[in-house]
């Protein structure tokens, strides 16, 4: 799609060259950073939805790249990969996703006059497979899955 291509910096008619890696490890947690504040918006809004679509719509993910997630037909949310931990907690450049991999969501509020956006809650998403989540929609409220946490600091 032109959105998709738009995201990973693709023109029409660029030749690219594709490489196969054979070993990939498993993400056990990946960070990410709303490329905008109305990315981040729909991000807040949506974040059921988003935790239902990204393993539908994304599988590998490396370091750098803006990953496009559609939470609707006209509604698109972009974010970009700032960190990849390893199962063995180890920082890596890419990995799969996989069910229950957790998703850490920065925020990028609006700045209001005169304030930064230091303080912000980060917001975290566990990746599961929507079949998953069809028998565990009515037991669950929002606040059981997702749960906002400080902003990690390195």
């Amino acid at each position: 799609s032109p959105s998709y291509a738009e995201c990973l910096g693709l023109s029409d008619g660029i030749d690219i060259d594709v490489h196969y890696r054979k070993e990939v490890p498993v993400a056990l947690q990946v960070l990410v950073e709303p490329v905008s504040t109305d990315d981040w918006e729909l991000v807040e809004l949506n974040c059921n939805q988003m935790e239902s679509q990204v393993l539908n719509q994304a599988r590998a993910i490396n370091v750098g790249y803006i990953l496009p997630i559609w939470l609707s037909s006209t509604s698109l949310v972009r974010v970009k990969i700032t960190d990849i931990f390893a199962n063995d907690k180890s920082l890596v450049p890419v990995a799969l996703l996989s069910q229950n991999t957790e998703v850490v969501v920065k925020p990028k509020e609006r700045e209001a006059a005169g304030k930064g956006t230091e303080g912000g809650k980060c917001m975290t998403m566990r990746v599961l497979a929507l079949e998953h989540l069809r028998g565990l929609v009515d037991k669950l409220h929002p606040s059981d899955i997702f749960v906002p946490q400080d902003i990690l600091h390195r």
